[in-house]
């Protein structure tokens, strides 16, 4: 259904009333998805250029649900690379301390797959012992030898380096020209120990 075509004549119909509020320049943009649209994309892209002071945001994609049972799976994942993009990945720690013990096992496991090809190449050259040159072998054999010594050092490093990164506390990062405060919206009726947290679909930059 082409909602734009139905609704477009509608425009002519549409009246200011001063009489509700003080008037404001605003554009209301589409939110769902339609390929090759990137209007909102576009509209952020322009406020940001245009920003003297500050920016304010409201998006569902900011909802910080780190204690929440709900936040679970990839809406905390994408909010967490949000918030780390904008150097504030200690506003989620347990998911920010999950990425990063994640990324340094995965540079460990290179290491050892390293080390593994590393003396895998070593080790077939002891098939090659009729070589027919005596000195070009040897110098093969140094070659791979100085390779393994290498892999052995930096898996030994990252194996020293593991436990003591996963000890250190996520810090925000300050980033140049950036300041950013991550606030969550709450009923103004809470209890002050039971917080109801308000959940924002739009999309809106000031």
């Amino acid at each position: 259904m082409d909602l734009w075509r139905e609704r477009k004549p509608l425009v002519s119909q549409l009246r200011m009333r001063p009489d509700t509020g003080t008037r404001v320049m605003a554009q209301v943009l589409r939110t769902q998805f339609q390929e090759g649209k990137r209007d909102i994309c576009r509209m952020y892209l322009q406020d940001i250029n245009n920003a003297t002071q500050l920016i304010y945001i409201e998006n569902q994609y900011f909802r910080v649900t780190n204690a929440s049972d709900e936040g679970m799976g990839d809406g905390t994942i994408n909010t967490h690379r949000m918030l780390e993009a904008l150097g504030r990945a200690e506003v989620m720690p347990q998911v920010a301390r999950l990425e990063r013990d994640e990324r340094l096992q995965t540079a460990l496991d290179q290491a050892t797959t390293e080390l593994f090809d590393a003396q895998k190449s070593l080790d077939a050259l002891n098939y090659y012992r009729a070589f027919p040159d005596k000195v070009e072998w040897e110098k093969l054999c140094n070659q791979r030898k100085l390779r393994v010594e290498a892999a052995k050092k930096k898996k030994a490093e990252l194996q020293r380096q593991l436990p003591e990164e996963q000890r250190k506390p996520i810090e925000p990062e300050t980033i140049p020209g950036l300041k950013v405060h991550i606030c969550t919206l709450v009923s103004p009726d809470s209890p002050p120990d039971d917080w109801l947290p308000v959940y924002i679909h739009s999309k809106l930059m000031i």
